[in-house]
């Protein structure tokens, strides 16, 4: 997640590595139909502190890399969830399936 942060979304190598120092764990999918396509990963934090650091650092990931994406951190757990995808129903889908769609 570190090597992603900082080459993916030009996050400064000292802090793409704190962000993901406190990793815990993680499940990754990625899902095609037809045109249609889309990666999760789902991760979990040693502490919501540092569930928020890696988010935050996520975040300006994805918008470096552009497309279409989102990021799901409920605040005060150590989860975040950063979605990818070729459009909007896709990430829509992918969190319904993870029960995070509201």
């Amino acid at each position: 997640l570190g090597i992603w942060l900082k080459s993916a979304g030009k996050v400064p190598a000292a802090t793409a590595s704190a962000a993901a120092a406190g990793w815990g764990g993680d499940r990754v999918a990625l899902v095609t139909d037809g045109d249609r396509a889309g990666a999760v990963i789902d991760t979990r934090w040693d502490s919501p502190a540092d569930a928020a650091e890696f988010a935050a650092a996520a975040q300006t990931t994805l918008d470096a890399v552009g497309g279409r994406h989102a990021l799901i951190a409920i605040g005060g757990t150590d989860r975040v969830t950063v979605f990818v995808a070729t459009d909007d129903a896709t990430i829509t889908a992918l969190a319904s399936a993870l029960g995070l769609a509201g």
